[in-house]
């Protein structure tokens, strides 16, 4: 059975990542270069790479020098490893196809290995950046979680729900995909019925007018004028505009819960930063680097959904409101003054009074870790 990795088993610590410079600039100038054909017997570890491809490549730059691979012994790279060995050797040999042709699979191997050097780093040095907002935006989240107009919203959002269930799953769907809402009608078209009723006189008349066995020809093909008294309505569809200030009522705007799971991701984070990053796998930080870009993001979302509440409120919404439920038999909104009222056919009517602007706290720290946190840490030139 192999081993099973530990994190103590890494070439490299966080605090020599954080020091470590991969790229090196003019390889072959690297002190202690051995410019021999490696052993390829021997065990491959990449501490470095270089990249000196000319702006505009080989079409703009047809006379560049290439860089010498100690595997072949020739200039046709560009891009390569630098490689030291278990017998402290120091080579550079091209990427990928030289690396491969001389180790073998002991050279994807180190390649998998130097990916991984590479995507802790990227994760250290992003987590440093990060690390400094998250007391800040935890006093930002136990601020919002503990605001008194917060709850007020909360409280809103379930007395509309309460009064009609029904009514406020189609108020949700329509808050969330932002289109028009549409003003159902039916009104009775007298002048079709009376239109109707003429063709039926002139119809009538010309079957009274044919000889009697015409007529009880068709009588018996049943094809004798007869009345129609049945109403005639008309429906018209009017486009009322979408929904203002509605986005409070969503899943998307549910600013608690996302507020909860943000706090939930800083507790993780101030856990790892207690017990050092040493003792960490480079997934979780992944994942909490991830989290502390998404959450935060789902949080600002759900604010500026809930900074535009009160507008749910204003006369001419209600008034929408009420032309958009007003053909439908079993829950219809309606306004009085500016408040909201529910005739809801199973929980009967509920007044729900306006919603003041909030004044929710001000989370400047937040919006910053909305927008991603990036390396700010300067490293310092090396080979590993």
């Amino acid at each position: 059975m192999g081993l099973v990795p530990t994190l103590n088993s890494r070439r490299l610590s966080d605090t020599e990542l954080l020091r470590t410079e991969f790229r090196v600039r003019d390889p072959e100038s690297i002190e202690g270069l051995n410019r021999d054909v490696p052993d390829s017997t021997a065990h491959p570890i990449i501490v470095g790479f270089y990249d000196e491809t000319p702006p505009g490549g080989r079409a703009a730059n047809p006379n560049a020098p290439f860089i010498r691979c100690c595997h072949c012994g020739t200039r046709r790279h560009w891009k390569g490893h630098v490689v030291r060995d278990d017998r402290d050797e120091i080579y550079i040999i091209g990427a990928r196809v030289c690396g491969r042709e001389h180790y073998g699979a002991r050279y994807e191997a180190a390649e998998k290995a130097f990916r991984e050097e590479r995507a802790r780093q990227d994760a250290l040095l992003r987590w440093q950046s990060m690390v400094p907002l998250v007391p800040a935006v935890t006093a930002e989240v136990e601020a919002l979680l503990h605001c008194a107009d917060l709850t007020a919203l909360e409280l809103k959002r379930d007395a509309i729900q309460r009064a009609a269930p029904e009514a406020f799953r189609r108020l949700t769907q329509a808050a969330a995909s932002g289109d028009s809402l549409t003003e159902i009608r039916e009104e009775r078209d007298y002048a079709a019925e009376t239109q109707r009723h003429a063709r039926y006189e002139r119809a009538l008349a010309a079957y009274r007018a044919k000889d009697p066995q015409e007529r009880r020809w068709l009588r018996d093909e049943g094809r004798r004028p007869e009345p129609d008294t049945g109403p005639i309505y008309v429906r018209t569809s009017t486009p009322l505009g979408p929904l203002a200030g509605a986005g409070f009522l969503t899943d998307a705007a549910d600013l608690r819960r996302a507020a909860l799971a943000l706090r939930e991701t800083l507790n993780a984070v101030q856990a790892v930063e207690a017990r050092g990053t040493e003792q960490a796998w480079l997934t979780e930080l992944k994942r909490l680097l991830r989290e502390m870009t998404d959450r935060p993001r789902s949080v600002t979302t759900a604010l500026q959904s809930t900074a535009t509440a009160h507008l749910f409120f204003a006369p001419d919404n209600l008034d929408r409101l009420e032309r958009w439920t007003s053909s439908n038999p079993r829950c219809s909104f309606h306004r009085d003054e500016r408040s909201l009222v529910i005739d809801d056919s199973a929980k009967g009517r509920t007044k729900i009074a306006p919603l003041p602007p909030l004044s929710l706290p001000a989370t400047p720290f937040l919006l910053s870790a909305d927008r991603g946190v990036g390396p700010s840490v300067p490293m310092l030139a090396q080979v590993a």
